[in-house]
């Protein structure tokens, strides 16, 4: 009986551990993209900005116009991005697919800073989009 309970256990955690294996790549996918995306804020490329973000969040937003005229209003009322500092606040995976949580701690030329919040979908290709992003009120 022992021997049984002890071989189901280790199949257990042999299935655990082996679903968890793509969702450490795919938190790395969601981090560096993030990066991409504020390393192309940093720059003033707001065009590759949205290129980032799936297009049911353009949709949401207005359209590619819309979110490129609120980037312009971002940076006349906040500043340039100075620097940037990405955590991962969570994680949710399903069938090879994650969708990184992530806190981002932002500071602005103008000396102002925030919190900004972002949800990325990495597909299981490594394919990725912004979801979700929620820019915090910078002071």
């Amino acid at each position: 009986m022992k021997k049984k309970l002890a071989v189901f256990i280790m199949i257990v955690l042999m299935f655990t551990l082996l679903s968890g294996c793509g969702t450490s790549e795919n938190s790395d996918v969601g981090k560096e993209y993030a990066s991409r995306y504020y390393s192309s804020f940093v720059e003033n490329d707001y065009v590759k900005c949205i290129s980032m973000f799936h297009e049911s969040l353009i949709e949401n937003a207005g359209g590619s116009d819309a979110v490129l005229t609120m980037f312009n209003q971002m940076d006349q009322s906040w500043g340039n991005v100075k620097e940037y500092d990405i955590k991962q606040t969570g994680f949710y995976s399903s069938g090879g697919e994650t969708d990184v949580e992530l806190s981002i701690d932002v500071t602005y030329d103008t000396g102002k800073s925030g919190t900004d919040t972002m949800t990325i979908w990495v597909l299981k290709d490594g394919t990725a989009y912004i979801t979700e992003i929620s820019t915090g009120q910078p002071e």
